[in-house]
């Protein structure tokens, strides 16, 4: 039908262009003397007649029709340059791309990746670019060598999910030492050449429920790491990995140049084991073991602060280099070696005296606690006994001189001292008797009792406060 139309359109405009020709024509030899020739009856006859056949609806559409091939030839335009501006894009902060034409990486160099701004490439489906991520992607590996849990099972204690080990469904790894250990593992990772990267794994340009663009670079990261970590894991034994020391520098190592020998240009940035136990079937009993080191790390430890807190009572903050000193001189005995031994008692008995030692560094000590105190207390008794000592021979030099004038005098007067220091004893009861024969029965003096008494107790209260003053 469109046809049709066109065609009757073209008829009608090359009919109206003949009938204002002859109009024209006719209006040029309307004029008798023109000479022209024509007959002007027939032409005005001829010009009635074009005129008539001229349809007013006719051309009307003609005219609609030329408005419409206008507004067509617009529209291509318009859509000409809308298609040549889809090859404007835009490079997010957090991304890095590079522009393809017919499937290939155009640029040379570093040039041919894009920071962030806006650029522009070859309209789809000659050209499009591609995106990836600059920031570090985690990989989360979380069953590949655990056990399999129901969801009845998550949140109870491995104690509560004791179980044979099933291959065909549980995962696990095998040590050094042929036993079977689970694990959990996070994976940090970055694109550190992206030409690489894209020529290599690329990004998923059709994403489905709960994917991304790194789906695949993902996978790929998780299948290397899965393998080094197999190799790292039989390297080690299971009491090793089971405290932590998994050898997770080998496993990146591994896994890295898996990653490079597929050209990936993916770096692995850390490879962490956030997770890791004996299976389920063995792990009451291991729970005992671990639980009975714990018990006997927190006895030594408390042990340890025991011997602190006593050598820092007994020496104070010289007990460390004093301790070694006094080591030192028992291994020297127990060798018989008598230069050694010479050394180490010249050295005890200078700090003894001193009260300050020194240690392998030449770092000076000054001795305290008990030790200083019982050196303290010697010192002080020595200094009493040798004034005492002193005392008592200037004295007996003293009555020696008085002797040696008069011996009788001196011997009486030293008796009658002697008697009365005697009687003057609390432990000395007199009884005054008459001459003669006498048979008396009685008992001690009850107040010579009471003064016996009290002079004890303030001896010994005596004794016991120059203890406490001297500590």
């Amino acid at each position: 039908m469109s046809e049709e139309k066109i065609n009757n359109s073209e008829e009608i405009e090359q009919q109206t262009d003949a009938a204002v020709t002859a109009a024209v024509a006719d209006k040029d030899c309307s004029d008798d003397s023109c000479g022209c020739g024509h007959d002007h009856d027939h032409g005005h006859h001829h010009h009635d007649e074009v005129m008539r056949e001229v349809d007013p609806a006719e051309k009307s559409l003609s005219d609609a029709l030329s408005v419409s091939f206008g507004i067509l030839k617009f529209v291509m335009v318009i859509l000409v340059v809308a298609y040549f501006i889809t090859g404007l894009f835009r490079v997010d902060p957090q991304d890095k791309a590079v522009r393809l034409v017919f499937g290939k990486i155009i640029g040379e160099g570093d040039n041919r990746v894009l920071e962030q701004g806006w650029y522009f490439n070859a309209p789809f489906p000659f050209g499009q670019h591609i995106s990836v991520p600059t920031d570090p992607q985690k990989v989360v590996m979380n069953s590949d060598f655990w056990y399999a849990m129901k969801i009845s099972d998550v949140g109870k204690k491995p104690s509560q999910l004791a179980r044979p080990l099933k291959p065909e469904i549980d995962g696990s790894l095998i040590t050094g030492d042929a036993n079977l250990v689970h694990g959990r593992f996070e994976v940090s990772y970055k694109v550190k050449d992206f030409v690489k990267f894209i020529r290599s794994i690329g990004v998923v340009e059709t994403m489905t429920l709960n994917d991304s663009k790194m789906a695949r670079a993902d996978e790929i990261v998780k299948q290397a790491v899965a393998t080094g970590v197999v190799h790292a894991v039989a390297e080690v034994e299971a009491d090793s990995y089971i405290v932590g020391r998994t050898n997770r520098e080998a496993a990146k190592r591994y896994a890295q140049k898996i990653l490079d020998d597929l050209n990936s240009g993916i770096e692995i940035e850390t490879v962490d084991n956030t997770q890791f136990q004996m299976p389920n079937s063995v792990y009451n009993a291991w729970e005992a073991v671990s639980n009975a080191e714990n018990e006997r790390g927190k006895l030594i430890e408390v042990a340890k602060q025991d011997r602190a807190k006593i050598l820092g009572e007994t020496a104070g903050e010289a007990h460390a280099p004093l301790y070694r000193l006094v080591r030192e001189y028992q291994l020297a005995l127990t060798a018989k070696d008598a230069v050694k031994i010479n050394d180490f008692e010249n050295q005890i008995d200078v700090a003894l005296r001193t009260l300050r030692v020194k240690d392998t560094e030449d770092v000076t000590y000054n001795i305290g606690g008990q030790a200083a105190a019982v050196i303290k207390q010697a010192e002080s008794y020595k200094t009493q006994v040798v004034e005492q000592i002193k005392g008592e021979a200037a004295k007996f030099n003293t009555l020696y001189l008085k002797y040696v004038e008069n011996p009788v005098i001196f011997k009486t007067r030293l008796r009658q001292e002697a008697l009365e220091s005697i009687f003057k004893s609390p432990d000395v009861e007199t009884v005054f008797a008459p001459p003669g024969q006498l048979y008396l029965e009685t008992n001690r003096d009850p107040e010579v009792t009471r003064r016996r008494e009290e002079a004890k107790l303030r001896a010994l209260e005596q004794r016991v406060s120059e203890q406490g003053q001297a500590n």
